[in-house]
């Protein structure tokens, strides 16, 4: 998961158009980085997410660096002038897909990219196992608990007419 660091401020200092640019030529950066199989899609406002198959932590977090260094030092040119980017990004690499949902993944990429926020943006932070472990037991527990609603629901009770 890739997020334009400041966003909001390059929205209120240069305005929307402006900051559609940078979101364009960031996806756009991000995008040459990739193989041609990999996949990149707009999460929200200034969210990205990447599908980069085939990857060890070690190759996700280099790939996930090739992104970030790609916006990092070089200005986007926009209608409003040359606007500095940097990218924070929370990268998730899982060998094992089995009982994993795209909603766990994406909360623990989510978990990733905040620590890489909170520690100074402009940098790549990479889940750990405990990460995922705990993202997969809350799964659980939540799909445990949506049973046992299912279960005890009260069906109404029908009344023969008198």
């Amino acid at each position: 998961m890739a997020d334009v660091d400041r966003f909001k401020t390059i929205n209120d200092t240069y305005g929307h158009p402006a900051g559609d640019t940078v979101l364009r030529e960031a996806a756009r950066r991000i995008r040459d980085a990739m193989r041609t199989y990999d996949s990149l899609g707009r999460y929200g406002g200034d969210e990205f997410l990447a599908v980069v198959p085939g990857c060890d932590p070690a190759a996700a977090a280099r790939f996930a660096e090739s992104f970030r260094v790609r916006l990092d030092g070089s200005a986007i040119k926009t209608t409003e002038g040359m606007i500095p980017v940097t990218l924070s990004l929370g990268v998730v690499a899982v060998e094992n897909l089995t009982n994993m949902n795209s909603t766990t993944l994406v909360r623990v990429a989510d978990t990733a990219l905040y620590r890489a926020k909170i520690a100074g943006r402009n940098r790549v932070a990479l889940a750990t196992a405990q990460d995922v472990e705990k993202e997969f037991a809350r799964d659980i527990q939540e799909s445990e608990a949506e049973e046992q609603e299912e279960a005890s629901v009260d069906l109404p009770t029908l009344h023969s007419p008198i």
